[in-house]
């Protein structure tokens, strides 16, 4: 057929192992391939379907593309050229029509309410389709479930997501001019007879969307790559690091309490003075970093500086140093990542491991494949946008000169503080953002 729809299932959503893979054929027709825990002996025949000329759509790819090549892959060896190349071309400059359209960034663009899929489906093509909790008990994996649950959701998802694509304009997507895509109110699920009934797909947000699904294979080709680690200099972290955590333990431990236990450090900083609110059940007080960083207790501070290298030794050092029962090292040779748009506000981001999130000073752990670093960055990107579009000649001058947007607008706002203050820093941020966004 021309045109695919291809949906998977994993064993949950952080664990992406691949269970069973999806087609629709057609409107009505779709079929399921289990991969796990026993996989399909028709398995061939979902590969040559993904392989063949077909346009694949997909309701967010980037999830469902991984699952499926690392499966393929064993999830281990990097990702192949030829294998790869059913999702079309492989960097942004390329001609050709990708083979790959993605419903979810379609909907990311426009700015819909909402891009899940079940809620997509019921509000433009009045089509009822189960979400996982509907199907998936509380504390289960997918894998818990029978197999016939789950081959039927997949094959939901990917009528749902067959029957979306060309509601929402199919091949318009890539056409020079706008185009406008109507869609009639479901009634049976409640329908607000204000609400719009028509979205019109502008040739800015059609720009926006084929940068998204050209730039796709190559955060996939990234993800797979990944970034050479150097042991020697993994090994000095974990030794600092562990020293760190030590002595930070030894400080609280000199006030009685644990710094790794919620309720101990709850506990110790009430009876310091501190004020906690309590969590939702009214049982324990809340502890969580966003309430610790606003004390002014130097207690939390400490806590907070323990929760830092726990966090940074035993979910990066620790896992890349390969330590085994003895404690003995066993390095890995390059770090990865996956890379993905976020379900919810269509930016990059980056998880298992999650490379954004990992301090400067720590980076020099990472070293580049040709000796040399290339580095991109869209910081203040939507600022600088709305400096473009609204002519502002101060943000316009400031972008001009390399200066700091921040720095400047601290100096107008609060102008006998000190540039270094973190707490006037995090205020200017957030005020600076509030008016990009909207903000009250």
């Amino acid at each position: 057929p021309p045109i695919i729809s291809v949906d998977t299932e994993t064993v949950s959503l952080k664990d992406r192992r691949c269970i069973g893979i999806g087609f629709a054929l057609n409107a009505n027709e779709a079929v399921y391939f289990p991969t796990r825990p026993v996989p399909s002996k028709h398995l061939r025949l979902a590969w040559k379907l993904l392989a063949g000329p077909s346009l694949k759509v997909f309701h967010n790819a980037i999830y469902d593309l991984t699952a499926v090549l690392e499966y393929y892959l064993g999830g281990t060896a990097p990702l192949a050229p030829g294998l790869i190349e059913f999702v079309g071309p492989t960097f942004v400059g390329s001609k050709r029509h990708p083979l790959i359209a993605d419903t979810a960034t379609m909907g990311h663009v426009q700015g819909l309410p909402s891009v899940v899929l079940q809620d997509m489906s019921r509000a433009y093509i009045s089509y009822d389709i189960q979400s996982i909790p509907d199907i998936l008990p509380k504390g289960c994996t997918m894998l818990d479930i029978p197999q016939s649950v789950t081959a039927r959701k997949c094959m939901e998802d990917c009528l749902a997501t067959y029957r979306l694509y060309p509601q929402m304009g199919a091949d318009a997507w890539w056409s020079p001019d706008s185009h406008t895509w109507r869609f009639s109110p479901n009634l049976v699920s409640g329908f607000d007879p204000g609400a719009p009934t028509s979205h019109t797909v502008t040739q800015a947000m059609k720009d926006c969307y084929q940068v998204d699904i050209r730039i796709m294979p190559l955060l996939m080709r990234m993800s797979q790559r990944g970034i050479l680690l150097r042991p020697d200099l993994l090994k000095s972290w974990y030794k600092k690091l562990s020293e760190d955590q030590v002595f930070y333990e030894g400080v609280c431990e000199k006030e009685g309490f644990n710094p790794g236990s919620p309720q101990q450090v709850g506990f110790t900083l009430a009876a310091r003075g501190s004020f906690l609110p309590f969590t939702k059940s009214k049982r324990q007080l809340r502890t969580g970093n966003d309430i610790l960083t606003g004390l002014s207790d130097p207690m939390a501070i400490i806590v907070l500086k323990h929760r830092e290298v726990t966090r940074l030794k035993s979910h990066y050092v620790v896992p890349w140093l390969g330590l085994d029962e003895d404690n003995v090292p066993h390095p890995h040779e390059r770090a990865y990542t996956h890379l993905y748009l976020d379900t919810s506000t269509g930016r990059l981001k980056s998880s298992d491991r999650n490379l954004q999130n990992i301090p400067g000073i720590m980076r020099e752990i990472f070293a580049p494949d040709t000796g040399t670093w290339s580095s991109l960055d869209d910081s203040q990107i939507e600022m600088r946008m709305l400096a473009h579009l609204s002519g502002d000649p101060v943000m316009l001058k400031a972008y001009e000169d390399g200066d700091d947007i921040h720095a400047a607008t601290q100096m107008r706002l609060w102008p006998n503080t000190a540039l270094d203050d973190k707490e006037v820093r995090r205020r200017v941020k957030v005020f600076n953002f509030e008016m990009t966004f909207g903000g009250g």
